[in-house]
Order: C-alpha cells, then structure tokens, then sequence
C-alpha cells in the first residue's frame, strides 16, 4: 500500500519547513516563526498527494478503474473540523511557530484524506465491497483502535471503537482523539 509512502513524505515535510526567523524573547527563550505560505502549500502537496494514493491503493486491491474527482478531493481537502480547514490550522501552528503542531495537522489530515480517496472510490465503483480496518501493528496504535485490527464490515457499515465512537474509515471519527495522529488504513475487498 502507498500508505507507508506518505509517512516518508511527513519525515520529508520535517526537513522542509524551516524557522524564517527567530526571535530573542525576555524571558531568554526563543521563539521561531515559520512561512505560513510556505507550510500550507506544503501541507496541501501531501494532501493531495494523501487522496490520490488512497485511490489509487482501492485500484490495486479491487481491480477496479476508478479515476480521482477533483471536486471531491479538494471538499476532502478544505473540509472544516471545529470551524476550521487545514490550511487556516497550519497558518496558526506557524504563526505560533509550533512546527510539531504543523505536523500533527499533516499526519492527521494524511490519514483522513488517504481513507476519504480510497472511499470515495469505493463508493463511486459501485461494487459490492467489503472494508477491513488495518492498523500498524506498533506501539503507537492507540488503545481504542487495537481491537479493530482486522475487523471487516459492509461497505455500508461503519467501524465501532471500545468507547463507543464510530467511523467508516480510519480519520472519520467523531471525537478528535480517535482520530489525531491516527495511522490506521483500510483494505477493500470484493464481497
């Protein structure tokens, strides 16, 4: 899967955004400020990047021929969580000269956006599918997901994790712990 692609495209975007200035402040600490700019069209290349490898990957594991719809990527794309789009989220984390915060917002927009272009496809081929939840299988799997780990569900259904949340794929759950930073992908399957 591609999926494991965009996590060397995070450890890339570490190395790509660099401190524009710093400054000296009172208390002695300093503070850095990033190119806001700069930061969103970086985050956006993954993103789009992200949606498209999700396609893709539902390609390759249903021989099917689904084409990327640019309308749906970029409402994928732009989509608000708590009344704001990645792009406004990362302005902010540079503006605050938070590179991890920038980052989180990469990684977790990564995952939602890989799942949203491997599910738009899925929904748009109109095969009869099946979903299967995969997780990294390390350390970092977070205890709600763990037991969904191999769990398989109609295209229709949804995912159910221990404290009740829900999703239809890895990044589309209601609460934004279960889905910050999350890792988790889905294998489609034909019934």
């Amino acid at each position: 899967m591609r999926a494991e692609l965009l996590f060397d495209q995070l450890n890339i975007l570490r190395e790509q955004i660099q401190p524009v200035m710093s400054e000296l402040q009172a208390d002695g600490t300093v503070k850095k400020r990033y190119d806001p700019d700069m930061c969103v069209d970086a985050v956006l290349d993954l993103l789009i990047m992200a949606y498209m490898y999700g396609d893709f990957d539902f390609n390759e594991q249903t021989n099917a021929a689904q084409t990327v719809d640019v309308d749906m990527m970029y409402a994928s794309i732009y989509r608000d969580i708590a009344g704001e789009n990645f792009a406004e989220r990362v302005r902010k984390y540079a503006d605050e000269g938070d590179i991890e915060g920038i980052l989180r917002v990469a990684e977790t927009e990564t995952t939602r956006d890989y799942n949203t272009g491997a599910n738009d496809a899925a929904v748009a081929s109109g095969l009869n599918l099946r979903k299967t939840w995969v997780t990294m299988l390390d350390e970092r799997v977070r205890a709600t997901h763990e037991p969904l780990y191999g769990v398989t569900v109609g295209m229709d259904e949804r995912f159910y994790a221990i404290d009740g949340d829900s999703a239809r794929f890895p990044g589309d759950f209601e609460k934004p712990e279960n889905n910050v930073n999350c890792r988790c992908a889905i294998v489609y399957s034909r019934a």
